[in-house]
């Protein structure tokens, strides 16, 4: 998929003097073991009191077809016995979950069974690895505000400096400190350490947010920041999670507002558009949680570029960050797939904005 970096002209993307005093006044600058210390020669990044969760095994292996239209069979024989495919994969975006770890060969090709009586050869199927990002849980502790670097980058030794590759080589979504804002031109610029500055298109930065009216205070939710491409998660006014999203691009807009979650689903097949067009089709999304309508907060197995905006209106997460998310979420998932809120069993709100 096209990899499209954060653009935002007009708009200040990142820290405000009044906002890091909000960040103070919010978390109360208690200090704790673990400060990030930031020497001349090295930047050292441990963000205090801050716990990465574990990362979370998928549920099935996936690829993505290549060289369509692809053919599928109903068993590996079938070319050798001139049998027809019993039907094709074309069109579009398309991923299957493979229902065998190994594939079955046969003389010199291999197959893998994508579903019951559905076979297709090797050639045919791309494998990529899944993102190990997973956000972090937060604590009360933390006094400066936090933000993931999304892109490999070049830290600038000053401010406003491009192109300069005497600076260290930081790796995407390293969790860093700001330590200093200052503004140069048309964007911000975050002090990271002595001689490290860093442009904010290149950040995912973590922002409190307060509470809706619609929230009681001692009620879970859910806070989506489009602008920034983060989710937070708090109960009440205290935020207990944080991690990086890919929402819909300009085209597909993710929608807006104050929801509750409707419907959870453990894991099923996703699609849409019109193929040769904008066709999409997606197997054994796992961890789903729609919020409105067709659009859930979900996992997302083929790309690895959380903090930008890739999907078709959807939120994308880390397949860490999904389980985490389906566990807290209201209404808890049964033994059943689906799940549905109801009267005693109210969805947890989501709140979107830019």
């Amino acid at each position: 998929m096209k990899v499209w970096k954060k653009v935002c002209v007009g708009m200040c993307h990142g820290l405000t003097a009044s906002f890091i005093l909000y960040w103070a006044v919010f978390l109360c600058l208690i200090p704790c073991q673990g400060q990030a210390q930031l020497s001349s020669n090295t930047l050292e990044w441990t963000p205090q009191c801050v716990q990465f969760v574990p990362e979370t095994k998928l549920p099935k292996r996936y690829a993505m077809l290549v060289g369509q239209p692809v053919p599928v069979f109903s068993n590996p024989l079938s070319t050798l016995s001139y049998a027809a495919p019993v039907r094709f994969f074309w069109g579009g975006f398309i991923w299957v979950s493979l229902e065998a770890k190994f594939p079955i060969e046969r003389g010199d090709l291999e197959w893998y069974l994508v579903d019951p009586g559905a076979y297709i050869l090797s050639k045919y199927l791309s494998f990529f690895e899944p993102s190990h990002f997973r956000g972090i849980e937060v604590t009360q502790c933390q006094g400066r505000p936090m933000a993931w670097v999304i892109l490999d980058t070049f830290l600038s030794t000053s401010p406003g400096l491009y192109n300069d590759l005497s600076g260290q080589m930081i790796r995407q979504y390293t969790l860093v400190n700001i330590l200093k804002t200052q503004r140069v031109g048309q964007w911000n610029w975050y002090k990271l350490g002595k001689g490290a500055w860093i442009e904010q298109r290149r950040l995912a930065i973590i922002k409190p947010q307060k509470r809706p009216a619609v929230v009681g205070s001692d009620e879970p939710w859910i806070d989506i920041d489009l602008f920034e491409q983060t989710l937070t998660a708090y109960v009440g006014d205290r935020m207990v999670y944080a991690t990086l999203i890919s929402s819909g691009v300009d085209r597909y807009p993710t929608e807006q507002g104050v929801f509750r979650i409707w419907a959870k689903n453990r894991m099923g097949k996703m699609s849409g558009g019109i193929p040769g067009k904008d066709y999409y089709y997606l197997e054994d999304v796992p961890w789903q949680m729609y919020f409105y309508k067709n659009f859930a907060i979900h996992a997302a197995y083929w790309h690895d570029y959380f903090g930008i905006r890739q999907s078709h209106g959807c939120i994308n997460v880390a397949p860490a960050d999904a389980k985490w998310l389906f566990d807290w979420t209201q209404p808890r998932a049964g033994k059943d797939d689906w799940t549905f809120s109801g009267k005693n069993t109210p969805g947890t709100w989501v709140r979107i904005h830019e």
